[in-house]
């Protein structure tokens, strides 16, 4: 009978554990959720005077109702760095939903984000899953993701000189706490004043697991955007080359080279391929995975 009721609780417990995993691997979705998706952004943006420069750059790229409408998009990204291993993969990632898959190809594993949890077909401690899984999409994918809930934007007063960008609007970009996993970042928007396209893009990183000592964030970098191409009835930077910064805010040594190929808008997002393989392992660097 104790053979029995133990069949039973496993059984049961493999149920509840399969109930959990198809939860957080399918989502919900409604008709007009792009759609609301893309006043709520445009309310938001209008409130500011730098919410209104950041929505005309927005529009200078596609416009957020065409982002929404997208619902998923699929690129490849080559990071290259002047030193270190570079990283170089395959993203898929739900406009609408926060959540992704990685094909990395260098190194060569699997990534499914959830958004709450994450796994990785490799160790954690030897690639930060986690923090890479949307790295590249964040980049590709301004100005439009500055348009999300949680950001805060202002002004920002800098020399033209400064950047090498020439003439151009300069957006301050903060986060509310609690806002994805690194609330600390900061973004300083460079927006040519003549196209109104984003052409760099300062940053800061304050991912915790990646913080030494009394560290809160990196030093800045500025990131470059440039070979811009239509993709869909999007328009796209190809070349992202990001520089170190001097003490005086202007653009220093080169650090990286990365590469946008092959952006497909409005692909299929295939939620089977968010099923966690049996090998695979979920990324706890910032803290515990709960049940």
């Amino acid at each position: 009978m104790r053979r029995v009721a133990g069949l039973i609780l496993a059984v049961t417990f493999a149920l509840l554990t399969c109930a959990v995993a198809s939860a957080q691997v399918h989502r919900a979705t409604y008709p007009d959720e792009a759609k609301d998706r893309a006043e709520g952004a445009v309310e938001r943006l209008s409130k500011t005077d730098a919410g209104k420069i950041l929505l005309k750059s927005i529009e200078a790229h596609g416009g957020i109702e065409k982002w929404f409408a997208g619902k998923a998009i699929r690129f490849h990204y080559a990071y290259r760095p002047v030193e270190g291993p570079a990283k170089v993969g395959t993203q898929t990632v739900d406009l609408l939903g926060s959540r992704a898959y990685v094909d990395m190809e260098e190194p060569e594993c699997r990534v499914g984000y959830l958004g709450e949890r994450v796994w990785t077909t490799m160790a954690p401690k030897d690639f930060p899953a986690r923090f890479w899984a949307l790295t590249p999409y964040y980049f590709t994918a301004v100005p439009f993701v500055f348009g999300d809930p949680g950001v805060k934007l202002a002004m920002f007063d800098e020399p033209d000189e400064a950047s090498g960008l020439g003439a151009t609007y300069k957006v301050k970009v903060t986060y509310e706490a609690g806002t994805g996993d690194a609330p600390d970042d900061y973004y300083v928007a460079y927006i040519d004043k003549k196209t109104n396209l984003l052409t760099g893009l300062k940053y800061v990183v304050s991912y915790k697991p990646f913080m030494k000592g009394e560290m809160k964030h990196t030093p800045e970098k500025l990131v470059v955007y440039s070979d811009f191409e239509p993709a869909g009835p999007l328009t796209i930077a190809r070349t992202h080359t990001t520089y170190a910064t001097n003490e005086d805010g202007s653009r220093g040594e080169l650090r990286t080279n990365s590469k946008v190929s092959d952006f497909q808008y409005g692909v299929e997002f295939d939620e089977s391929k968010l099923q966690m393989p049996e090998k695979a392992m979920y990324d706890e660097a910032l803290g515990p995975v709960e049940e």
